[in-house]
């Protein structure tokens, strides 16, 4: 947040204006408009040279400052949680010094890149260790799925599955929703063209048809998606159920807003609708669903300075209390319609839409009785696993 100037006081906490590990904070500090800092404790601490004590205390208040805008990432602390902080933590070998010396700092400038990697590796021992009990055939409890199985998705495919999907709807909108009628070489030239436009490298225009089977298509297209010239981008609603750090919906978000762009939309009003409107997200994980919600509100503080102050949320959710979820992770023991927000509103999705969850189960959640709906349900997983990860409507 501060590299990309998003902390709301826009002084540094790790790092001074040259991005060397030396707090702007302290030297600031008493010019500081900081929510709960006690001016009082300050100076005592100044008076004492109780550097260390200080800096603690600083970062205590800042991230308690920080849980007025994103308090599922930073949640309200106490005071006793200066006890759980390392001591010397202004030493020049400490983790915040080699964070700040030994990453350069266009590298945090990509937030979603460097959370999901760094979550990776942090689960790396945990992962080691489900899949060595795995050999001594201990059984995976729902509590050691997530370590089990957070990948980060490399970047390009995240941008080859977003722009082949998201991106060809708006594509086949551009061309077909006008009345495109000429021949297959025009069609996948205009194709390549919206695409460079759009600056979407991994994007491939679909194959050239045989003219009986384009005129199928043709016939088919409309009735899937909303390819007419009143073509609206807020009908638009993409679902990753197994979201992690949050890479394809931080990736649909800039993709999502070149469409409203072009639709004419400003970015405020365009990142409140993909907020509100268009992403959502699901993952087993806590602290996954954590990182998902930081990122996207990052990047959506990337197009509206505003958004920490206009109480928008994403829509992006951990299933808390529910054990089924939690064990399972799967999105299949629910129809479309039962995904619902955190206040019970209806999301919008229906059977239609297309979701990739974990394979069905053979049993029910009490694990001896067989699951009737078992056989149309793996036929369904057979199919949609075969298509990207995201829903189109």
């Amino acid at each position: 947040m501060e590299v990309n100037d998003y902390l709301p006081t826009h002084i540094r906490v790790f790092s001074d204006a040259n991005g060397a590990f030396n707090p702007e904070i302290l030297r600031d500090v008493l010019h500081t408009d900081l929510p709960g800092l006690d001016k009082d404790k300050v100076s005592e601490y100044i008076n004492t040279a109780a550097t260390d004590d200080l800096y603690r205390y600083l970062l205590l208040v800042q991230c308690n400052a920080l849980n007025v805008a994103l308090p599922e990432m930073f949640e309200e602390m106490g005071s006793y949680t200066e006890m759980l902080l390392p001591n010397n933590i202004l030493r020049q070998d400490s983790v915040l010094e080699r964070l700040v010396t030994g990453i350069p700092e266009e590298d945090w400038l990509d937030a979603v890149q460097i959370i999901g990697w760094m979550y990776q590796y942090y689960n790396t021992e945990p992962k080691q260790a489900v899949f060595d009990g795995l050999k001594k055939n201990v059984k995976i409890t729902k509590d050691k799925i997530p370590a089990a199985t957070q990948l980060f998705t490399p970047d390009w495919i995240v941008r080859y599955m977003v722009e082949n999907s998201l991106g060809r709807i708006f594509v086949e909108a551009r061309i077909w929703g006008l009345g495109f009628r000429g021949t297959e070489s025009e069609r996948i030239a205009m194709e390549k063209e919206i695409a460079e436009e759009m600056g979407w490298k991994y994007y491939l225009p679909e194959a050239e048809q045989t003219p009986e089977v384009r005129a199928q298509l043709n016939e088919l297209n409309p009735k899937s998606y909303p390819l007419t010239p009143n073509f609206n981008v807020e009908d638009i609603k993409i679902i990753d159920p197994g979201m992690g750090s949050g890479h394809i919906l931080v990736y649909a978000f800039d993709v999502l807003m070149q469409i409203y762009r072009t639709a004419g939309y400003s970015d405020r009003d365009a990142v409140k609708l993909i907020l509100e409107k268009n992403l959502f997200g699901l993952d087993i994980d806590k602290r996954a669903y954590q990182l998902a919600h930081f990122a996207l509100m990052m990047k959506a503080r990337q197009y509206n300075r505003r958004i920490f102050s206009e109480n928008i949320k994403p829509q992006v959710y951990h299933p808390m209390g529910s054990s089924d979820g939690e064990e399972y992770g799967s999105l299949l023991g629910f129809r479309c319609e039962d995904i619902v927000g955190d206040r019970g509103e209806d999301l919008g999705f229906r059977d239609k839409d297309l979701a990739v969850g974990d394979k069905p189960n053979r049993f029910l959640s009490d694990g001896d009785t067989y699951n009737p709906a078992y056989d149309d349900e793996l036929r369904v997983w057979n199919f949609r696993r075969l298509a990207p990860t995201i829903a189109e409507i």
